[in-house]
Formats: C-alpha cells, structure tokens, sequence
C-alpha cells in the first residue's frame, strides 16, 4: 500500500505535497511505534493469540475502510473529468481513519507472530525452528515485493467510471487478510497457546527492590532464575554503561600522548 499512498494522498484526495508528506510520515512512526503497544498487550494482557486475532482483525477494517472509501461516488467530496472519464474525490476522514487503524493493526502484531509461531516448536527441534523462520521471512518478503508489482497495476486500471481503481488496489489486500485470518482462526484448535507471562519491566523492578530494599530472600519470592536473569541483565548494562566512558578516556589518553610526542 505504501507504493501507491502519496499517489492517493496527492492525486486522488487533492492533498499539497506538504499535508501529504506529513501524513504519510505519521503513517509510517505510527507503524512503527505500535509494536511496542502490541508486544504490551500480548506479554501483560491477551497472549501472543489473542492478541493476533484481535488487532489483526483492526487490521482487517482498515484495509476495509480504505477499499470503501476509496469508492469516490459513494464518499464523494467532488469531481472533476479526466480523458472522458469521471475522476471523484473522496472525503478525507475515511483514508486517515482506514491508516490509523492499519498502523495499529500491523504494528501490533508485528512483534507476535514470528514468536506465536516459534512456542508451537519444542526446545528440542532447532532444525525445524530454523526451518521455519526461514520460509517465514521468505514469505514475508515474498508477498511484499508482489504487492509492490501488482498495486499499482490494479490501480492504474479504470474502473468504475474512473480513469482509476483505488478501490481493487486496497482491496484486493484487504481480501487476503481476511483470507490470513481465516486460516489462522480455523487451524487455532491445534495452536500451542502460551498465556500472558507479565510485564518484564515490572518484574525487574519487583526483583531490583527485593534484591537490594527487601527483607526477604528473593530467590523464595520470584525463583531463581528470575532473580539470575535480572542480575545478567544488570551485567549487560554495566558493560554498555562503562563503553562510552573507557572509550572517551582512552581518546583522551590518545590525544595527551600525541599532544606530547609533538612538544
């Protein structure tokens, strides 16, 4: 979607390059930011499946909200005539809400579905997770490069009574993400499920207190290796707290013995 988004912005709502440029950047961080509130509700919350279904389904009205309103002689804010053929502009505030919710829903579950699909593996299958991470980014990359083929030949198309088919160009993805949800919902009775484990920044925290403010052992509160994984965590910090310190010293001590060696 992303190949024919400015083209829509500008050409088809008759946005100025500047309004377009900027909502298609908020597009973008929103896309990106969203996989931390995803992978949030997935540790804390729902669970990686649950968490799936529902923003995937997000992703499904977006996709959905686009396609529709994308149809300019039903949400028309005006017209004009190109090459004989009538060119409608659709109302602006169903492309902005069809992106937000895009961009909540594949940003959301972005960070789980790779994971969901490592927990159906056992520890002892390495050669099968492995397996499987590879087809699977295969596919992703797979399916992007043609989306990025095939949009915007289904947009270039007439349509309609248009000169162009916004409308085939995102729904035709909208239709195999609801294809994908689909499948996933008829083959979760076989899903190896993992419930919500709890926010790690929390459990950190609950640890770091007991460790060093608490009265009691924390190895009979949160388990040892709890208590083992968050005294590694502190090792790794230190290593990349004291990095850019013994870095700048050794620049300094660098310069100083230049500094002499040129007196």
């Amino acid at each position: 979607m992303r190949t024919i988004l400015m083209i829509y912005l500008t050409e088809k709502l008759r946005m100025k390059d500047e309004e377009a440029a900027d909502w298609y950047h908020e597009f973008i961080a929103l896309c990106y930011a969203t996989p931390l509130l995803g992978a949030l509700i997935a540790d804390v919350f729902w669970g990686k499946f649950m968490t799936i279904l529902v923003l995937s389904l997000v992703y499904c009205c977006g996709n959905g909200v686009m396609a529709l309103t994308s149809v300019g002689k039903w949400f028309t804010a005006g017209e004009t005539e190109e090459e004989g053929l009538v060119s409608y502009t659709p109302q602006i505030w169903g492309p902005l809400l069809g992106l937000h919710l895009i961009a909540l829903g594949t940003g959301g579950i972005k960070p789980c579905v790779s994971s969901f699909g490592g927990d159906q593996f056992m520890s002892s299958e390495g050669a099968r997770v492995q397996r499987y991470f590879s087809m699977f980014y295969f596919s992703i990359n797979a399916g992007s490069t043609i989306a990025t083929l095939l949009t915007p030949e289904l947009r270039s198309m007439p349509c309609m009574g248009e000169s162009t088919c916004f409308p085939a160009a995102f729904g035709v993805p909208a239709f195999f993400m609801v294809l994908a949800v689909t499948v996933f919902v008829l083959a979760s009775r076989w899903y190896v499920r993992i419930p919500p484990l709890g926010n790690p920044i929390v459990d950190v925290a609950k640890v770091t207190w007991t460790m060093y403010f608490g009265k009691e052992d924390p190895e009979q509160v949160y388990g040892e290796k709890k208590v083992s994984e968050t005294k590694q965590l502190y090792r790794v910090l230190a290593i990349f707290i004291r990095s850019p310190s013994s870095g700048r010293s050794s620049s300094s001590r660098g310069v100083a013995g230049s500094c002499r060696q040129a007196g």
